[in-house]
């Protein structure tokens, strides 16, 4: 009977590791996307600053160097692939989905 009792609260004690494990889990997934999301407004905003100032013809350099930065941090949250326009400005593909870039701004227009 107490071998029983121990394996029991032995079970029970895995399934709360288990419950508390996934919800760790759970949390750091959404404040991935939350954080990652954030990046990709960051970007997008950067992105029309950058093509405001280059049409004009001048070199936007701190825009750029901000931009590479937000790329940076964008790159190590998720895997990303990089593209840049004529202009400087960044298209970012997650997992094939255009999530920043000319691309996404027409489809949002």
């Amino acid at each position: 009977m107490e071998q029983s009792k121990s394996f029991s609260d032995a079970v029970n004690h895995m399934s709360k590791q288990i419950q508390e494990l996934k919800a760790d889990t759970v949390d750091n997934v959404e404040k991935n996307v939350f954080d990652v999301n954030a990046l990709v407004g960051q970007l997008n905003t950067v992105n029309d600053q950058i093509f405001n100032i280059s049409v004009k013809g001048h070199t936007p350099n701190d825009l750029l160097d901000q931009r590479d930065v937000i790329l940076k941090e964008l790159s190590s949250l998720t895997e990303t692939k990089e593209s840049f326009d004529k202009w400087g400005r960044a298209e970012v593909t997650i997992d094939g989905t255009v999530v920043s870039g000319k691309e996404v701004e027409e489809t949002l227009s």
